[in-house]
């Protein structure tokens, strides 16, 4: 039997070998030789995608380990190796995790090719990681055995039918979840702006706690105060959880089977804010608003984390309920300090008043273009909707949109 080292140089001859005759090769056949390769790395790669597997149910949920160097400074001794941290208790719910994978498209207990397997995979560490609650979300599949599965396969010779008998791997799923800290203090300075029409950007100091998937589920609470460079205080409060976990058992199914591909995700806002809107440079006045509402979102955003309804690479919608409490303080005069700087249809609606309204919002970010930030094909829309309605001391109907269409 050749020993090790002998085996080691052998396998060197072998590829000192192969490297010298592919420099005898002319530059034309080694292009030939080259697309040969990859033709067959094609082939190989097509051949792994398609191969059959079958999924075992549940996905097994566990911390991620950080990766430990296997080499010791201590010569061979055990005591100097390096011993892995202990591993802390996942606060993510199993369910829930099983539940995003079979919406991300992993069937379990089924026989699916391992592309199609991958796919659902990227997609569900995609998902996982937008909810702002892990550092890193990490998928293994780990073969268990070989199963004999019968597809039938008719041949040729004599007519016959006959069975060909194919392997089909059963797997399991191990999850590795990096959770974040279960809170988050944050501060800093900011730019706020009091709306989309505003082009005037003010600098505040912000402050704020917020409380990460204590329930298991990406739900998130946070707690802000800011104050901007001409005093205005803001403070807010908001709690964001999947709305099939707040509903109960009855309620959570009958929404996640009416959402099949994303029900876990419709994402329930409960919020409170109270701030200062400087419309002086704009419309000569400010609106102190206290306010409080409910957000229906088709995907988690926002807060602790998240990232806004704007910045998503997919299409989002979301219906708001909001009781809003307002006062509105029109510009005094420059001079005259009995006298307001403003329009007469300002000054009629100073004053207090309560503001009951529904809105929503549909937007779809670029996902039916080629490029969201350089289309050159497709179409993109945005678009916002309000109307006041009873009880309350105003009434009206706004909204605004865009759309473009790009032509190559």
């Amino acid at each position: 039997m050749p020993s090790p080292s002998n085996q080691k140089r052998d396998e060197k001859n072998g590829e000192d070998s192969s490297s010298t005759a592919r420099q005898r090769l002319s530059p034309q056949q080694q292009l030939e030789f080259q697309k040969e390769q990859m033709k067959m790395m094609d082939r190989f790669n097509t051949h792994v995608e398609s191969y059959p597997i079958n999924v075992s149910f549940p996905a097994a949920i566990s911390p991620r380990t950080s990766s430990l160097s296997s080499s010791s400074t201590g010569g061979s001794n055990d005591d100097a190796k390096p011993h892995p941290p202990p591993l802390k208790a996942l606060r993510t719910s199993p369910d829930f995790v099983n539940l995003r994978l079979l919406e991300s498209g992993v069937l379990f207990n089924d026989t699916q090719s391992l592309g199609d397997v991958s796919t659902g995979l990227l997609k569900f560490i995609k998902n996982m990681e937008s909810t702002g609650c892990y550092d890193g979300v990490e998928a293994v599949i780990n073969l268990d055995t070989d199963t004999d599965t019968d597809t039938d396969d008719t041949t040729g010779g004599g007519g016959a039918d006959e069975k060909q008998k194919t392997k089909t791997l059963n797997t399991r799923l191990d999850i590795h979840l990096a959770e974040k800290k279960w809170y988050k203090i944050f501060i800093g300075g900011n730019a706020k702006r009091s709306s989309l029409e505003s082009n005037f950007p003010k600098l505040e100091f912000e402050t704020s706690l917020s409380l990460l998937n204590l329930r298991g589920v990406t739900d998130k609470s946070t707690v802000r105060y800011a104050v901007d460079q001409t005093s205005a205080p803001t403070f807010g409060v908001t709690h964001d959880s999947p709305l099939y976990s707040l509903l109960g058992d009855a309620g959570g199914d009958a929404l996640l089977a009416f959402f099949k591909e994303s029900g876990s995700r419709v994402n329930c806002r409960l919020w409170g804010l109270v701030d200062t809107i400087d419309w002086e440079y704009f419309r000569s006045y400010k609106e102190f608003s206290r306010s409080v509402g409910v957000t229906l979102e088709s995907v988690e955003c926002g807060s602790a984390g998240g990232i806004s309804p704007e910045s998503r690479h997919e299409p989002y919608q979301s219906l708001t309920y909001k009781i809003n409490h307002r006062d509105l303080l029109p510009r005094r005069h420059q001079t005259l300090p009995y006298a307001c700087d403003a329009s007469v249809d300002i000054l009629s609606h100073a004053g207090p008043n309560l503001l009951h309204s529904l809105s929503y919002t549909h937007l779809t970010n670029g996902y039916y273009t080629n490029n969201k930030y350089n289309p050159t094909r497709g179409y993109d829309v945005a678009f916002r909707a309000e109307v006041a309605v009873p009880p309350g001391d105003v009434g009206f109907l706004k909204w605004d949109g865009r759309g473009s269409w790009h032509l190559p």
